[in-house]
Parts: structure tokens; sequence; C-alpha cells
């Protein structure tokens, strides 16, 4: 792979690339800056802080102002992990939330619980933590 471009010259087709993502199908778009991401994993970090930093690590306002509430859907506590359903965030991220056993403490199945959700830096998945039930 040839040396990243920088400078003026390399800005200037910015705009040119931009429009390229825009014009393609959310899939194909996702397809193209992952694989992009996979060649150079050294930007991914700062994407993701850039994109959403409030999620990105764990300060106390993404754990105490940004509470979502779902309930429950499943966990299996052979392999320590669940999963929260909550509408709000399905239509945002198209997937419920994981928990991990360490948040899951005294939940049962189906019960409410309000939940901070945070990006697990790993995965990429969102995680639900510093849960607490309704």
């Amino acid at each position: 792979m040839a040396a990243p471009e920088s400078g003026p010259a390399a800005m200037q087709r910015a705009p040119q690339v931009l429009e390229f993502l825009m014009q393609l199908s959310d899939m194909d778009a996702v397809d193209v800056i992952t694989d992009a991401l996979l060649k150079r994993p050294e930007l991914a970090m700062s994407v993701v802080t850039n994109v959403c930093p409030d999620l990105t690590y764990a300060p106390a306002k993404a754990l105490t102002n940004r509470r979502a509430v779902g309930r429950i859907k499943s966990f299996n506590s052979s392999n320590g992990y669940g999963f929260i359903s909550c509408h709000e965030l399905q239509k945002v991220f198209g997937c419920d939330v994981f928990v991990h056993k360490t948040q899951f403490d005294g939940f049962t199945v189906d019960q409410e619980v309000s939940f901070a959700v945070l990006l697990n830096k790993a995965w990429g998945r969102r995680e639900g933590t510093a849960a607490a039930s309704i």
C-alpha cells in the first residue's frame, strides 16, 4: 500500500471522497468505511472519538445524564452475558444492548431497567452498564 497522502492537494480531494460516500447505500458506505479502517486501524479510535465522544469512554455524564430504559430480554448465566431490549436504541443501532454478568447482579429476565450505554472499544458493540431497576 502506498504511503497516505497529506497536505493541500490531498485535502482538495476530500469533498469528492465525501460525495462518493454519500451516494452509496448505507450498507455499501459502511463496507467502504470498515474496509478503510481495517487497512488503517490506527485511525479507528480517533474516528469513534470524534463521531461519538461521550460514548467512547465512561465519563460521569454518560452514566448519569444519558440513560435509557429497556427490558432485560435474555441472560445466559453459563456464558455470562445477555441482552437488553430498548426500542429507542434499537432504532439508532439496529440491535439489542449487550449486558455482561458484572452488570446483571440481582436482575431477572423481562425486568424493566434504566441503564447507560457505552461503546465497547474492543468489539464496537453497545454495552449496557450501571444498570438500575425501575
